[in-house]
């Protein structure tokens, strides 16, 4: 009787130890493919330019990816308005990360505060590409739409820092979307006649400061070490630019790229006011001539995007309140 069993046994032992192989497989497979992209989760802050917007053209925005789970993700955007009044709508998203890239699915509208005239247009069916990046000390997800009407197309980028990872994370992340365009300066690219890129000329301006100088943002600060950074805003098409601090030139025709031009001043009680013009001394290969600008003081961060051309340049005022 016993004889007779024991084959029976065995088969069934053999197929039940495969299926747990194979389900443990999965699952570990799938533990490693979300610890891949748990660099995802946690907080992105952004910024993104509708340029046919009815209301605004700039909008302070937020990627909370709360959790992730195999090659999917969910969260909620928050889009505010700079305008002093709360406009603000938060909307629901899952998502879908392959092949390098992000899948966006907009669901439920959170909560929303329409501004005191216009209102919030309904982009959740707009399909969007995007593009991830290493640039400098910041990993950088820039999520387009195109095709979808004036009051829904345009850029956003979020950012987060390299420094929130750990050396492991930070070797995995770099190494997938790690960029190996630099930044040069105008003068080594022009003597170097086996450059590839086309840089177009740069345009003798006799008194820049003379163009309209338009303020795109005002901050305060309390440190006082307060570090420039710019980067070109998108795809590199050999924007260059100038600075000027307090009317004195700083940054003198330097092309932007994915690593940062960097200038750092220091404050103090007797030098409060600092204010920082950019100027365009092209339109690169896709006009307008547009920065991606960071300034770090202290614990104060601050991310926008700046546009200029050759009538109009950036400001952008910061004050000291520190002692």
């Amino acid at each position: 009787m016993l004889n007779s069993i024991m084959p029976v046994f065995n088969s069934m032992f053999l197929f039940l130890r495969r299926v747990i192989g194979s389900v443990l497989m999965v699952f570990i497979c799938c533990n490693c493919y979300a610890q891949d992209i748990a660099w995802m989760s946690g907080v992105w802050k952004g910024t993104g330019i509708v340029p046919g917007s009815l209301y605004s053209t700039d909008y302070v925005r937020t990627l909370y990816i709360d959790k992730v789970a195999g090659n999917r993700f969910m969260g909620k955007l928050v889009s505010e308005v700079k305008d002093g009044k709360g406009t603000r709508q938060d909307i629901a998203f899952t998502g879908l990360y392959e092949n390098s890239g992000l899948k966006f699915n907009y669901g439920q509208v959170l909560y929303t505060k329409e501004p005191p005239y216009g209102q919030w247009w309904d982009c959740r069916a707009c399909n969007s590409t995007s593009v991830i990046r290493i640039s400098a000390d910041t990993i950088l997800l820039t999520l387009t739409n195109i095709n979808c009407g004036q009051t829904c197309d345009g850029e956003t980028k979020y950012y987060k820092l390299l420094s929130g990872f750990d050396a492991a994370v930070q070797k995995k992340i770099t190494g997938a979307f790690g960029d190996k365009e630099v930044s040069k300066d105008i003068n080594a690219i022009l003597k170097n006649d086996t450059a590839k890129t086309v840089v177009p000329p740069v345009i003798d301006t006799i008194n820049q400061l003379a163009r309209t100088n338009t303020v795109i943002a005002t901050y305060k600060v309390f440190s006082p070490e307060i570090k420039i950074m710019l980067f070109d805003n998108g795809e590199i098409d050999t924007d260059i630019v100038s600075v000027y601090h307090n009317g004195n030139k700083i940054i003198d025709k330097k092309i932007l790229g994915t690593t940062p031009i960097v200038y750092t001043i220091t404050a103090s009680a007797d030098k409060r006011t600092h204010e920082f013009i950019l100027v365009a001394e092209n339109l690169g290969n896709i006009p307008p001539n547009t920065a991606f600008m960071r300034i770090i003081s202290g614990d104060d961060h601050y991310e926008l995007f700046a546009k200029t051309n050759l009538q109009e340049n950036a400001t952008i005022k910061i004050e000291y309140a520190g002692k």
